[in-house]
């Protein structure tokens, strides 16, 4: 475990005793939501306590996610992990909102929306994407205003 994490440790084996299975749970973590304050918390080694929130965007099978064979369709794993982090008001843990954009256009409004609230970006999924632990055209970043693969 990653020094001064233990508190998001718990909340995820408490999300993943609503799950009835291990998971892989794949987020971002972020101290004082700003890469420098994470990077110095894990220099430190957590030496100075716990810190930092972990921000959920996908939960699948632990075992699916070690063979990259999770034939879990993503808007089911996205369902499933919004009713088991229905749970985490408060916590150290959220899960991130999502949304089905039906057009490129409905994507960059999207994205507009994270960077008005200082987000750095999205991943724009096809809907009925498998998780695979590479690169995949059904999975495309949008930084900045612009596609990147």
């Amino acid at each position: 475990m990653i020094g001064g994490t233990s508190h998001i440790a718990d909340t995820l084996t408490t999300l993943e005793r609503a799950f009835g299975r291990r998971v892989m749970f794949d987020g971002e973590f972020q101290v004082d939501g700003a890469l420098r304050p994470t990077l110095r918390h894990f220099a430190g080694g957590g030496r100075y306590g716990d810190a930092g929130r972990l921000f959920l965007f996908d939960a699948l099978p632990l075992d699916g996610w070690r063979t990259d064979r999770c034939q879990m369709p993503l808007t089911a794993r996205l369902d499933a992990l919004d009713a088991a982090g229905a749970a985490l008001v408060g916590s150290p843990v959220s899960v991130l909102a999502w949304c089905i954009c039906g057009t490129p256009g409905a994507v960059q409004v999207e994205a507009a929306r994270v960077w008005a609230r200082d987000g750095e970006e999205l991943v724009s999924k096809v809907p009925g994407s498998l998780y695979r632990r590479r690169r995949a055209p059904d999975w495309m970043k949008v930084k900045d205003g612009i596609p990147a693969v």
